[in-house]
């Protein structure tokens, strides 16, 4: 096996030539898209005066919807961007590029103008660009993580981490109804799509709630889904090793999901009571998943390449339920079926896939894929049943 290359990080102080920089691909990129370009907007820690920052600039090209995005995607072609699909983050299609060293090295996005993803890339800029004190502070924390994980950019995320989700629940608490809409005016239950700065939601949740009645699965933190079996290896096995003792375990997996859910790897929607976080849908395009169905997370299978699934985009897929004790048999789990449908056919997706297992089948033990009835309920059909397990379907449009 030949040596890993592992890319330093750097953080540069603030440099006013960036605003130019922007500017020259800015135009590059008006000049070819015209009309399906509502706007392109410089995003990211460069876009912030100030702010020390990758040298990396971040770009949002805001088009009107996912049905333009085919044009701007033909457009982007005739000058040298790759589609690379949303890369597991909804809401945000990645472009990526060789060449152009005649622009500044840079992240290119097309988002439609309700993305979710857009609109916290745009409140976070806009609140530091208002907030010098912010800038100051974050500068620090960047700063700080450079110097204590320059070949480690897993360690550098997680450095920033606390402090990114700190100021995304300040800015973004206010609004965070408008981040899902209660399925029903009788309740007070709201779903909202997972995001980084529901972090802390996501692992209260996990850590008092989910298991609270005494459930095996604890500890878990829904992320053996999305990893491949190395990074499962290097993460979880040996970390929780090197940890040792009772808690080792639950250490290593927390950490491993942490950078996950940062990193937009783990995906899915949180069920809310007001401001408490009481159910999880892990959701996402199948081909981020390695492994689906049930399993032990202690003997995790393979990687599998996924079935029946011809590219990214095509299926959207379920893989695990977890609703706190006290609330399950409120329909919960049906609403965040509901919102996942729903999601992925504004999305463009052709189906939705679970992986439920039969729970009058006395091997069907695993109860987080979810019943096979809450599928049959909402329409979805058999695709391949072996033992208790199935693979079911509901097709979009």
């Amino acid at each position: 096996m030949g040596n890993v290359v592992r890319k330093h990080v750097v953080v540069a102080p603030y440099d006013e030539a960036w605003a130019q920089r922007f500017q020259e691909i800015c135009a590059e990129l008006q000049a070819v898209l015209g009309d399906t370009a509502l706007r392109i907007e410089h995003v990211g820690s460069t876009s912030v005066p100030g702010l020390s920052a990758k040298p990396i600039i971040d770009i949002d090209v805001v088009i009107e919807g996912y049905d333009k995005l085919s044009d701007a995607v033909e457009k982007l072609a005739t000058i040298g961007y790759q589609h690379e699909g949303n890369l597991g983050i909804p809401g945000r299609e990645a472009f990526g590029y060789e060449g152009k060293e005649h622009l500044m090295r840079h992240h290119l996005y097309v988002c439609p103008q309700d993305s979710p993803e857009l609109r916290r890339h745009l409140a976070f800029r806009d609140h530091l660009r208002a907030n010098p004190e912010a800038v100051r502070e974050y500068s620090r924390v960047k700063e700080e993580g450079a110097a204590l994980y320059p070949y480690d950019i897993d360690g550098y995320i997680a450095h920033k981490a606390p402090l990114i989700a700190r100021i995304y629940k300040e800015i973004l608490g206010t609004e965070a109804d408008s981040k899902g809409e209660p399925m029903k005016e009788d309740k007070k239950i709201v779903i909202r799509p997972l995001a980084p700065e529901l972090a802390e939601d996501y692992f209260d949740f996990f850590d008092h709630r989910a298991f609270s009645d005494g459930s095996p699965f604890f500890p878990c933190y829904c992320n053996a889904f999305n990893m491949p079996q190395e990074q499962f290896q290097k993460d979880v096995l040996a970390k929780a090793k090197e940890y040792g003792g009772a808690d080792g375990w639950q250490r290593a997996l927390r950490e491993s999901a942490y950078r996950m859910v940062l990193n937009g790897e783990i995906q899915g929607y949180l069920a809310y009571d007001g401001d408490l976080a009481i159910g999880w849908c892990n959701a996402n395009d199948r081909f981020r998943y390695y492994r689906v169905g049930a399993f032990d997370l202690s003997h995790a299978p393979a990687d599998a390449v996924p079935e029946y699934c011809p590219r990214e985009g095509y299926i959207k897929a379920i893989v695990c339920f977890e609703i706190a004790p006290e609330y399950r048999g409120m329909g919960i789990s049906g609403m965040l079926l509901e919102r996942v449908i729903a999601d992925a056919k504004q999305a463009g997706y052709s189906y939705v896939e679970g992986y439920p297992e039969d729970e009058d089948d006395p091997k069907g033990s695993m109860g987080f894929t979810g019943p096979l009835n809450l599928y049959r309920k909402a329409g979805f059909e058999e695709v391949e049943h072996k033992g208790s397990s199935y693979i079911v379907r509901k097709k979009l449009g």
